[in-house]
Parts: structure tokens; C-alpha cells; sequence
């Protein structure tokens, strides 16, 4: 009879299992559920004298981080599976390093974590099994403990999570300085100097967060404050707390472990959603419409209202689990029960919408902090879709749009895929733009965001007014309007020669001596381009036979639709490669087919030194709307700026009214 129960004894010390002091209330004798891995109470349990062991070990590893974001801090600094679990479930409390299960930053390639131990001494119940026994027999009554603390650990846990500037070149410099510390504190050398690059490296540390058993650690700021006191608390072993306990089952427990499979299969699902959760969280808590500085204010109402909803379903997902996985270790359920939860539709629904919400929030909280950054630097910002920016523009067109003040507005154009694959280059064009400011205090610093418009931005740039284009281009458009008189006057094959010279808003003014200047004004439609063409083959022919037997000049490209009498079907007539043109728009009916102002340029037959101008402009009442209007007429207005004098303004009208009805 002694020997079997001296057997089970030995069966149940077998069956030990260790758990990482996250309450630093275990004492020899402690009462310990390992289905919650919680602390219950303490047994009445005299020994003559508790066993000690002392080991001076000394531990110190560095991690770097990468760009998985879903790397599990809890096993990186060897918390046991089950009491992960428990931790990600919130059956127990978080205490200690356990805390780090709290860290609210996504970790990449830019985190670094440091994690020194320092094991001092291991205090435990002498090993007299029967002794054990008998008193565990005697003292247990009604209880829903599991284990009872058998050994406790002693000594250092300290945690450190530093994240790092996304700069290469110092993220080099700081890992110099941290192997050093890790080298030292691991006993691999007994040098330590810091020299004084090391010190101002090391001032570029973005974040330091601390997580430790000893109180006292976990208020300072630095590594280089936690290094000397890890130094000073060897020395003391008065301030060393639990590490570890080593609990022993009880024989009456029926405590059931869930399987390595099972387990990890469910703590990682709980580890993103926990990681997501807490995220997302932090980003709120940075107060993102402060950030924002009142943009995006749907966009951030919108996400708000989901992040409420997601958090109360978060809440009863841990509820329900929580009370699978406590009936699953009292013996109570099946593991398989755990397979069909994840796998519901219910459930890969819900950690989409997480992973959604996680992504436009994390988005948002970027886009907040570039606002008050560019706030900071006394940078406006402006998101072009609030300006109607699409693909359907041109630069000039865009630059219309974007610029208000030709005399003071700087803007920096870009999105975040240009700032992401180019930092150096973002940098570079901000400091343009400051240094500009600070020799002119009246300029309008912008940043145009073009991240969520359909123009397409192929490079950063910084946009010049209109009249800076001008000035620019004034040589280059004085070099062609030279080339194109010097070819009309060695064109001998027709009484009248014709160029068509697209200027855009860019323009410089033109040499017009000798020039017939006539603007061309009229509704969208109304004809104009197709009245040029029809002018310029009325001065070429003498006979509208002579018209039929030659092939008719086309000085624009243009396309019309007729309606013909015998079978009164609509056929689209096109002059010319309508695909070809640059300035004109064939594709949306409705908008102006003219998008810029074109001289079209003609040699009269009679004269070889007069010159018959005409300004073709884009048409009035655009579906665009009032604004696309105001817009094409501030363009007309500048680019007749150009010109020292108008021969005559025609304005087209239709049949049946007598002026423009717009």
C-alpha cells in the first residue's frame, strides 16, 4: 500500500509544470487553477527548512524585428503556451513581463527588443515525497486549485522594446550600440565603453517601452538607466521577485492540457485579433481628428462607428471562448469543439472585418500624422479631390485647379506611394519649400494629395504658376513661331499655307506684327472648330467645284454627326486622326472638345506678310459644371494676355438665338 502510493506521488511530481510569476503573491504552498492560471490561496504547509539553490545565471538576447507584424511577443520571451493562452483569453491578470502582451505598436523591420533574465537562487519543498502526500491529503478540502506551488525562481525579468527612425544608415549605428549592451550584460565581455557617436546614435531611439518583475524598472526611460541598475540590483538580492513557479498537480485534479496543435492553432488566432485590437485602439487614443486637422471627417466618423461595433463583438468573442477553453481543461468538452468555432463562416467574417478596419485606421492615423506634420512646418494640406481633380485633366488643367494665388502658392504634389518609395526625395522637396518661405514670409506653402484621386501623379513635383510657365517658355515658343513662319515662307505649292501652333497656358507672348487676330467664343458645340475649317477652305478655293475635286483641308481635326435625307440615319463624319489631337476631347459628349486654347496660324494668298490668327477656346456650358466654366474662361483670359491687341472677337451662336445662353 506505501509503495503504490509512494508510485503516484512520484507520477504526480512527474507531471510538474512551470509557469512564468505573473502574480507575485505565490508563495512554497500556494494553491494554483491551471485552468485560469490563477493564484487561490495558500496552504498551511510547515517544512523544518525549504530547500535553496543558487545559480547566478545570466541571459541576455536581442531580437530584431521584421515586417510581419504578427510576431508573437508572449513566445518570444518564452511564456509557456498555456499560460499564453490564458493571458490572450484574459483569465488571468498581466503582471510583470506578462504586460508586454500590452505593447500598443505594430512591431517591423525598425523594432528591436532586449530581453535580460538574471536567475539568482531556486527555493522548493525539500523532496520528501511522503511528507508531500500526506499533507496535500490532509489539507485539501473542497478547492478548484490544480497544482500547488512546489519551487519558486528568483532574480531579474526585464523586457525592452525600442523602436528605431526608419534611416538605414543610423539604424546601423544604434545596432552597434545595443550588441555592445548585450554583449556586456550577457558576460561575453568585461569591457563597456560608449563612445561619443554611440551617445548621439543613440538619441535617435524613437520609443522605449520597459516591461519587468522588478517595479522599480518599469519607470525609467533609457536603456542606458536600465543597464546601470541592472548592475546595482545584482548586487542586492533584497529587490529580486518571483520568476517562475514550478506547480505540482494535485491527485484529485482533473486539469487537462489542450494539445500543442489545438492550442497554437487558437492562440494565433487570438494573437492577431488581440494585436489588431490594441492597435487599433492606440491610433484613437492619439485623438486622430486633433491629427487631422478637420479632413477626412466622414472617412473618420465612418471607421469610428465601426471600431464600436467591432470592439462589443470582440468582447463576447473572448467571453465565449474563454468558457470553451475553462470547460475543455476541467474535462468538461472536447478539444474539437474549438475546430468547428474558428472554422464558422461567423468567425472568418469577423477577423476580416478586423483586418479591414485595422488597415483603414492604420491609414488614417499615417495620413493624420502627415497633416500635422506639414501643420507643424506651416504647410497646408490639401486633398485634390476636394478641387475636382481626375484623370479627365492635363497638367494645365490640374494646375488651374490647384493653384489660387499665382503670386503665392508653393505646391508640393505627391501621394503615398511617392512618399513611401522615395523619402529622401519628400525630404528634399520640403526643404525647398521651407527655404523658399523663409525668403518670402508672403508664400502659401501647399501639400496637393493625390493619393486618392484617378490623376495620375507618375513623380513628385512642385508646382510653378501660369506666369512663371510663361516666362520659362518664352524663348521656346519665340524658336517655333520663327521655325513656322521661315517654312510658310518657302511653301510655294499653295496661295495659302497654314500651321496650327497648340500654345498652351504656358505661353510666352508671341511677335504679332503683321497678325490679323480673331477669337473664336461660343457653347460647347456650337461649331467653332468645324467653322475654322470651313473658312480656311472658303479662302482656298475660288469655286466650291474646284472644293469637290480637291481634297479638303482639314486645319483642326473635328468630328460631327448628319443625319442623312434618304434613310435619316446619324453618321458620325471625322476629319483628320481625332485620336492624334492632344488638346482636343472626342470621348465625353458634353464636355468642351477643345480642352485648350489653339492659335491656328494662315498665310493669306494676297500677302506675304499678313497673317490670319485664330484662337479656337474651349466651349461655355460644360456638364462639368459652373466651375469647369469659370475655369476655361480664366484660361481664355490669360492666354489672350499674350497678344498686345484682338482684331475681333466672333461669337458663334446657334440659328434660333441671339446670344450665349449660359
Amino acid at each position: 500500500m506505501l509503495s503504490q502510493s509512494i508510485q503516484q506521488t512520484q507520477d504526480l511530481l512527474q507531471l510538474k509544470i512551470k509557469r512564468i510569476a505573473i502574480d507575485f503573491d505565490g508563495r512554497l504552498g500556494s494553491l494554483y487553477d491551471g485552468c485560469q492560471d490563477q493564484l487561490l490561496g495558500t496552504l498551511d504547509i510547515n517544512f523544518e527548512q525549504s530547500s535553496i539553490q543558487f545559480y547566478h545565471k545570466t541571459r541576455c538576447i536581442l531580437e530584431k524585428g521584421d515586417k510581419n507584424h504578427k510576431r508573437n511577443l508572449l513566445e518570444l520571451i518564452n511564456i509557456d503556451e498555456q499560460l499564453r493562452l490564458s493571458l490572450l483569453l484574459n483569465l488571468t491578470s498581466t503582471n510583470g513581463i506578462a504586460e508586454i502582451i500590452n505593447y500598443p505598436y505594430i512591431i517591423n523591420e525598425y523594432t528591436r527588443i532586449l530581453h535580460y533574465s538574471y536567475i539568482h537562487r531556486e527555493e522548493g519543498f525539500p523532496d520528501e515525497i511522503e511528507k508531500i502526500r500526506e499533507r496535500l491529503e490532509s489539507c485539501l478540502t473542497k478547492t478548484n486549485a490544480t497544482h500547488i506551488i512546489t519551487s519558486i525562481c528568483w532574480g531579474i525579468d526585464i523586457v525592452i522594446i525600442l523602436q528605431l527612425p526608419p534611416e538605414d544608415n543610423i539604424v546601423s549605428m544604434i545596432d552597434v550600440i545595443l550588441e555592445k549592451y548585450r554583449a556586456y550584460l550577457n558576460g561575453d565581455c568585461n569591457d563597456f565603453k560608449l563612445t561619443r557617436d554611440d551617445v548621439n546614435s543613440y538619441k535617435h531611439i524613437i520609443n522605449t517601452t520597459i516591461y519587468s518583475n522588478i517595479p522599480a524598472i518599469t519607470e525609467m526611460t533609457t536603456l542606458h538607466n536600465i543597464f546601470h541598475s541592472i548592475c546595482r540590483l545584482k548586487t542586492d538580492d533584497t529587490q529580486y521577485q518571483q520568476l517562475y513557479y514550478i506547480l505540482c498537480p494535485i491527485s484529485n485534479s482533473s486539469y487537462i492540457h489542450l494539445d500543442s496543435i489545438k492550442n497554437n492553432h487558437l492562440e494565433q488566432y487570438l494573437y492577431e485579433l488581440s494585436t489588431s485590437m490594441k492597435i487599433i485602439e492606440t491610433c484613437f487614443n492619439e485623438d486622430m481628428p486633433n491629427l487631422l486637422c478637420g479632413h477626412f471627417k466622414e472617412r473618420f466618423s465612418n471607421v469610428y462607428k465601426q471600431w464600436l461595433d467591432i470592439k462589443n463583438e470582440y468582447v463576447n468573442l473572448i467571453e465565449r471562448l474563454s468558457k470553451l477553453v475553462i470547460e475543455i481543461r476541467c474535462g468538461q468538452n472536447q478539444t474539437s469543439i474549438l475546430d468547428k468555432f474558428l472554422n464558422h463562416k461567423a468567425q472568418i467574417i469577423f477577423k476580416n472585418n478586423i483586418s479591414n478596419l485595422f488597415q483603414h485606421v492604420i491609414d488614417l492615423n499615417k495620413k493624420g500624422h502627415l497633416i500635422s506634420d506639414l501643420s507643424r512646418l506651416n504647410i497646408q494640406y490639401c486633398n485634390v479631390i476636394e478641387r475636382k481633380v481626375d484623370k479627365n485633366d492635363n497638367e494645365d488643367t490640374m494646375k488651374r485647379k490647384l493653384i489660387i494665388d499665382e503670386n503665392t502658392d508653393r505646391i508640393l504634389c505627391s501621394n503615398d506611394l511617392l512618399n513611401q518609395n522615395n523619402p529622401i526625395q519628400y525630404k528634399k522637396l520640403l526643404n525647398d519649400l521651407i527655404n523658399e518661405l523663409e525668403n518670402n514670409v508672403r508664400l502659401r506653402l501647399i501639400y496637393a494629395d493625390f493619393s486618392y484621386c484617378t490623376y495620375e501623379l507618375r513623380d513628385m513635383i512642385i508646382l510653378t504658376s501660369i506666369k512663371n510657365d510663361y516666362k520659362k517658355n518664352k524663348s521656346k515658343y519665340k524658336e517655333i513661331s520663327s521655325f513656322i513662319d521661315n517654312n510658310n515662307n518657302n511653301n510655294s505649292t499653295s496661295p495659302l499655307t497654314r500651321t496650327s501652333l497648340p500654345i498652351s497656358s504656358s505661353s510666352s507672348k508671341l511677335s504679332l506684327t503683321d497678325s490679323i487676330n480673331i477669337l473664336l467664343l461660343g457653347e460647347i458645340g456650337i461649331g467653332k472648330s468645324t467653322f475654322i475649317n470651313a473658312l480656311v477652305n472658303y479662302l482656298t478655293y475660288k469655286t466650291f467645284d474646284k472644293a469637290q475635286t480637291e481634297k479638303p483641308i482639314v486645319a483642326m481635326p473635328v468630328s460631327f454627326r448628319i443625319t442623312t435625307e434618304d434613310d435619316l440615319q446619324e453618321h458620325n463624319v471625322k476629319f483628320d486622326d481625332v485620336n492624334k489631337s492632344s488638346s482636343e476631347n472626342f470621348q465625353h459628349p458634353g464636355h468642351s472638345v477643345t480642352q485648350r486654347c489653339r492659335s491656328h496660324i494662315y498665310r493669306l494668298h494676297n500677302s506675304d506678310e499678313t497673317r490670319l490668327r485664330f484662337i479656337d477656346t474651349p466651349g461655355f456650358g460644360d456638364t462639368r459644371g459652373i466651375e469647369q466654366d469659370n475655369l476655361n474662361m480664366q484660361h481664355i483670359i490669360e492666354y489672350i494676355k499674350n497678344f498686345k491687341y484682338l482684331n475681333a472677337i466672333c461669337i458663334l451662336l446657334k440659328p434660333n438665338e441671339s446670344r450665349l445662353n449660359i
